[in-house]
């Protein structure tokens, strides 16, 4: 009797593994990655299913590149954000930057590796919050002013960190030179204590 049990319950596992994997394949993301990492950890065969999964993602990465021309409406189907996402929800650091690098990916995940690198990175961080800063200033309105300045406290500081104080007054004063139109970004500027930094 065990024996036939220990046999269903495992065609019964095979057989939710098969389905569950239809799905992800069909539609893959961090939540149906998730549900596949639950099944599978429970039928103890994730390593296998991981590669698998990983693989897939890939293999789709390829494709959505090759048709990109030809029929893309989200525009980001072809980066490796979906793969970025996997590895932070893995807490793999290293792999989301590594795939990030090689394959680009969406800003807000960008953001996520860039607070994750700060203490070891502060470099690749202040790269990343650097990038934000124009796109936000284009925006024009006073909370996109706000949130540039925030970046440019966070950038101020782990450039402090590093010794590049001067260095980051030298960008501050020409960023200021470059935006002097906007009077209400420079007024949140001038009232923003910059440490040993003047601006």
């Amino acid at each position: 009797g065990k024996l036939i049990e220990t046999i269903m319950a495992q065609a019964m596992t095979d057989d939710a593994m098969e389905l569950i994997w239809k799905t992800f394949a069909q539609s893959s993301g961090l939540e149906r990655y998730q549900c596949l990492a639950r099944y599978a950890g429970r039928a103890k065969s994730w390593p296998e299913w991981r590669e698998k999964a990983l693989a897939h993602i890939r293999n789709d990465i390829a494709q959505n590149k090759k048709d990109v021309q030809s029929k893309s409406p989200w525009g980001r189907a072809y980066d490796h954000s979906l793969i970025v996402e996997i590895y932070l929800w893995e807490k793999n650091v290293e792999a989301a930057w590594s795939e990030a690098q090689k394959g680009g990916c969406a800003e807000s995940f960008w953001l996520q590796l860039a607070r994750k690198r700060e203490a070891e990175h502060p470099g690749d961080a202040v790269t990343i919050y650097r990038r934000q800063i124009e796109p936000l200033l284009q925006q024009k309105n006073n909370h996109s002013y706000e949130q540039a300045v925030d970046y440019l406290g966070k950038i101020c500081s782990l450039m402090t960190g590093m010794g590049r104080e001067t260095e980051f007054n030298k960008d501050l004063l020409t960023l200021k030179t470059q935006w002097r139109h906007l009077r209400n970004f420079i007024k949140y500027v001038e009232c923003k204590k910059w440490g040993k930094v003047e601006g």
